[in-house]
């Protein structure tokens, strides 16, 4: 199960209302420590309450409720709103309100949904909504017991411990909540709109459009139950992305099997317009600038790249990377910290020595000359032996930036080698970056998005890899997925240039 802090905001963050909070305790705009109370405990006032609401000295429950809301008692899954009890409470299952659970916003709902008292006060989201040319499909976000009843045809646990719908990175699949049409997949070729249900804020969903599937929107490879009739390639483009969602990948023109992110030959470009990340090339973010969908590249530097030590904004290391030294000769790269206590390499990318020498005239160790360490070629069990801070196949050597020639993943300052070459990891968006789903996110971070809303922030959530992130035999995935070659989408070994999790699909 993941960290909670993934799904809401730990004690100390700037909360406007209690849901922000995984306490479900915001006081003076700060989520407090302490947990809120449950119905018929006694309190002082309304924030101390889980239903936020004190009458008479008590926590009452929200009028209408009709099952047990976020951080209520609960001794069975199939009394939560969320259908997640852990501890006796009732728990979030993903990042908004479930169906029937509290909320203060129509945006704190997966559904936008949100029933609120003429009065005042918390409601509770709606158990349905429904919007004209629209399938009645469970969005993202909501609790669900099987696949073929979501709208992306994914249903699965991403480390809560309920499965929820899952929903996929870039434009929005038919039937998921949207706020205007450019949301949807297929808005500008197939006739998809997205239909509301509510203008204040605008939120709705996302129609079934011309006959054929547009690009982006699900298909029916690997039995999920959509059809393969893709408008833009027919079923040859119908694959399943890195997130374990099966998508029309459009491209059919340009290549046999459709847009891929990882060949050269068949990637959408920097700058250019798509539906989902896994069409960029190294697997860029896909995000909407401007009422448009397009590749675009985070603002960090990835594994394997040039850096500058120190550096902050768009020369500062993705997220689990540092700027270290790639060798004897000077020069620093972003790339993972190797083993050891300090790695032999200093806080300033340098090697761990006072001047990289050996010591005084005599043979002696110096006052200035620190640990000594070994030369390039030299044998060594681990990088801090080394000058280079680099230990590659038992022998102090130098690792290679992206674009040279390579035998072997530990050749690499990115750790990834790849026919012959090395070459960068998927690219991740950073701490605060703009991001269309989780996936995009660097290891340790979600993708936070509001009901309706196209883009998100990458935020501090669990340290396994979630679907679609990038994960190794060092780098777990969340309970629930698997780790997967993106090569071969067998399970991932260490010969593996690059891995992902993935949802085990039944």
């Amino acid at each position: 199960v993941c960290a909670m802090e993934a799904l809401c905001s730990p004690d100390g963050s700037v909360c406007t209302a209690s849901t922000d909070c995984c306490s479900l305790r915001c006081g003076g705009g700060v989520c407090e420590g302490e947990r809120c109370v449950q119905i018929d405990g006694a309190c002082g006032e309304a924030e101390e309450c889980c239903s936020g609401i004190c009458t008479g000295g008590k926590c009452a429950q929200i009028p209408g409720a009709i099952c047990g809301t976020l951080g209520e008692t609960c001794t069975d899954r199939s009394q939560c709103c969320s259908k997640n009890c852990q501890g006796e409470r009732c728990v979030r299952a993903s990042s908004c309100s479930a169906a029937g659970d509290i909320c203060y916003a129509p945006l704190d709902c997966c559904n936008g949904g949100c029933q609120l008292p003429a009065g005042g006060g918390p409601g509770t989201c709606a158990e349905s909504v429904t919007a004209p040319g629209s399938p009645g499909c469970t969005v993202g976000g909501e609790p669900c017991d099987a696949n073929s009843g979501c709208c992306s045809r994914v249903c699965t646990d991403l480390g809560s411990g309920q499965a929820t719908c899952v929903t996929g990175t870039g434009c929005r699949q038919t039937g998921e909540v949207c706020s205007k049409d450019d949301d949807c997949c297929g808005w500008d070729t197939s006739e998809v709109t997205c239909s509301l249900f509510q203008t204040d804020p605008p939120v709705g969903r996302c129609t079934n459009g011309t006959a054929c599937q547009p690009v982006g929107n699900c298909c029916g490879a690997f039995g999920s139950n959509c059809s393969q009739n893709c408008c833009d390639g027919k079923k040859e483009v119908c694959r399943l992305d890195l997130g374990g969602l099966s998508r029309c990948f459009g491209g059919g023109t340009v290549c046999p099997n459709g847009y891929d992110g990882l060949d050269p030959d068949c990637c959408i470009a920097e700058g250019d317009r798509c539906q989902f990340r896994d069409q960029c090339c190294n697997l860029a973010p896909c995000v909407q600038v401007d009422g448009q969908f397009i590749c675009q590249s985070p603002e960090c530097l990835a594994a394997g790249q040039r850096c500058t030590p120190g550096a902050t904004g768009e020369g500062e290391c993705c997220n689990g990377l540092d700027c270290l030294a790639s060798g004897e000769l000077g020069g620093a790269v972003c790339r993972v910290r190797p083993s050891g206590a300090d790695a032999g390499v200093g806080s300033d990318g340098g090697s761990a020595t006072g001047d990289g020498g050996a010591g005084d005239p005599d043979g002696g160790s110096g006052q200035d000359g620190g640990v000594v360490c070994s030369a390039n070629g030299v044998s060594c069990a681990s990088g801090s032996e080394c000058c280079s801070g680099v230990c590659l196949s038992g022998v102090c050597g130098t690792c290679k930036v992206d674009g040279l020639d390579c035998t072997a993943a530990a050749d690499c300052c990115s750790g990834v080698c790849s026919a012959g070459r090395c070459i960068p990891p998927q690219t991740c968006v950073n701490e605060d970056g703009t991001c269309s789903g989780t996936a995009e996110c660097c290891v340790g971070l979600s993708c936070v998005i509001a009901a309706g809303q196209a883009n998100g922030t990458c935020q501090p959530g669990s340290s396994c890899s979630a679907s679609g992130q990038s994960c190794s035999a060092t780098q777990a995935c969340c309970q629930g997925l698997r780790c997967a070659s993106v090569a071969t989408s067998a399970t991932c070994t260490e010969s593996d240039p690059q891995c992902v999790c993935r949802v085990v699909l039944n």
